[in-house]
């Protein structure tokens, strides 16, 4: 019997106190268990942004209304 994979989605904290669900086209993103520890390690605050719907973009972009990210961290779904 193959075991099922989990998956994580990523809560970003913004530097103003929110904790918002990063999402791709209007979805909460999951990313598998065996790249999530790595993608999470690897992320960058400084070149990344947020709106409060929870889509990411490049910072300096020219996106209103964008916060500024904290940190990021793993939750299982």
């Amino acid at each position: 019997m193959e075991s099922q994979k989990k998956s994580y989605q990523i809560q970003v904290h913004t530097v103003d106190g929110r904790k918002i669900i990063w999402k791709k086209q209007g979805q909460p993103a999951l990313l598998p268990e065996e790249l999530v520890e790595t993608w999470v390690s690897k992320f960058r605050p400084d070149i990344w942004e947020i709106t409060a719907e929870g889509e990411m973009v490049g910072t300096g972009r020219g996106v209103r209304d964008t916060l500024k990210i904290l940190k990021v961290e793993k939750v299982p779904v």
